[in-house]
């Protein structure tokens, strides 16, 4: 295990060999499967690894390693067939997914290969090697907009989905290389100990300073886990590596919530730089939540629609481009309202906003859609937004009377305001409400 460590694969095959000799076992047979395989010798692999199955035949790693390595020596079928001996011993792993979608890849069946990438994708959203294989079936398909929107959704990075291989972690930790750290990170987080992963990235980062995806890698597992303690280590990033769009909008993240204004403008900027060097749904979701909670409505608008195009099924991106639109006072914002509810038709904050643009915007239904909210929850934003109908409908005595009761509510007084000027509010929240203000930009209550 040492000389497979240290990457001297012939005298590791060989020392696993006298081991093998000396006592059988499926531990020294599938490890020898694997430096055969890293070293070329794939058919040698694939007996190795048949007899490890066969010595242990819940080993999920080595069902998997025999299927990739039996799909590299040409053989589909038997590669198809050990490869769903090691789903049926984990079901949720998207490697497995993944790896049986190569196998529908190769044997011409692209549509069977999307339906298992795309449930991959679901189980493991962060490896952006699968969004990549989805662009590519697409595009090999001849579907070059599904291609541009997978490649949207990729999270910029050409990560495999992970696998819990014990026993290869402990050759790797032999080593104590930075791969090992990498290895243990992965594990580390997959079985949800983000501290240890946090520690093992450390180390990785101490041991090879320079390498950029490492530090990437680092910042990102603080950004989510340890925010407080983030910003040093995505800013060691952008030293190293100043065209990284991941290193940029992590920054943009971190200083979204910043309560001084310098770094609230210096977060917008990082979001800016960060869609410049890749055009990624995350960033572009940021830069939209930052546009919107700093009034550049027209900017927001703009993001929200290339999201809603390249995510047709995604409620909130057709919520928040109504919004956006809204938010200039335009009417065109209901559509997309409706559908965001024809998506998620119990979406009380749609049916909210559309009510109260519908009063605006002079459609009838607005009173029917307020008052159905306000049965289902009696509070003041509904109750306003049955303010806002009333007014609608030229009932501007009770429609004062509800905004009375609910002062210093913001959306009360200009409702107030629109009524002493005899005409509807022009939008239909006040300036400055949260409910202009996206969940990313919404600090934790």
């Amino acid at each position: 295990m040492r000389l497979h460590a240290g990457r001297r694969l012939q005298e590791a095959q060989e020392a696993y060999l006298d081991a093998i000799v000396e006592r059988e076992s499926p531990r020294w047979r599938y490890l020898r499967g694997v430096a055969l395989a890293e070293s070329g010798a794939v058919e040698a692999s694939v007996a190795e690894f048949r007899r490890a199955v066969a010595l242990a035949p819940d080993n999920m790693p080595a069902w998997y390693r025999l299927g990739t390595a039996l799909l590299l020596a040409g053989d589909g079928a038997a590669a198809r067939e050990a490869l769903q001996q090691a789903l049926a011993l984990a079901p949720d792993s998207a490697l497995l997914l993944s790896a049986l979608a190569d196998v529908a890849i190769a044997q011409e069946r692209p549509d069977e290969a999307l339906t298992l990438l795309e449930a991959a994708f679901g189980l493991e959203p962060e490896a952006g090697q699968i969004a990549y294989k989805i662009a590519a079936v697409h595009r090999r398909l001849g579907n070059s907009d599904k291609a541009r929107t997978w490649l949207r959704r990729d999270p910029g990075n050409r990560l495999a989905p992970t696998i819990d291989d014990p026993l290869l972690l402990e050759v790797a930790r032999l080593s104590r290389t930075p791969r090992f750290y990498r290895m243990a990170a992965d594990w580390a987080l997959a079985r949800g100990d983000a501290q240890a992963a946090i520690e093992a990235l450390g180390n990785a980062v101490t041991l090879a300073p320079s390498d950029p995806s490492l530090q990437e890698r680092l910042a990102s597992v603080l950004a989510e886990h340890a925010p407080d303690e983030a910003l040093p280590a995505v800013e060691r990033l952008l030293e190293l590596a100043p065209d990284s769009a991941a290193g940029w909008h992590l920054l943009a993240w971190l200083l979204r919530l910043a309560p001084d204004a310098g770094a609230r403008a210096r977060a917008a900027e990082a979001s800016t730089r960060s869609l410049e060097l890749a055009d990624l749904p995350a960033a572009r979701q940021l830069a939209a939540a930052l546009a919107m909670r700093d009034g550049r409505f027209a900017t927001a608008q703009g993001h929200y629609a290339n999201l809603a195009q390249a995510q047709p099924d995604e409620p909130r991106h057709h919520y928040w481009l109504a919004a956006s639109r809204l938010a200039t006072e335009d009417c065109a914002g209901i559509p997309p309202l409706q559908d965001a509810l024809s998506l998620r038709s119990e979406w009380g904050e749609a049916h909210l906003l559309l009510a109260r643009a519908e009063a605006i915007c002079g459609q009838p239904s607005a009173t029917s859609r307020a008052q159905a909210l306000l049965r289902t929850l009696d509070n003041p934003d509904t109750r306003l937004t049955l303010a806002f109908a009333l007014l609608a409908e030229g009932d501007a005595a009770t429609a004062s009377n509800i905004a009375k009761v609910e002062l210093p509510h913001r959306d009360a007084s200009m409702l107030l305001h629109a009524i002493r000027n005899k005409r509807m509010p022009k939008a239909p929240f006040a300036p400055k409400s949260p409910w202009w203000h996206p969940p990313e930009v919404r600090a934790s209550p």
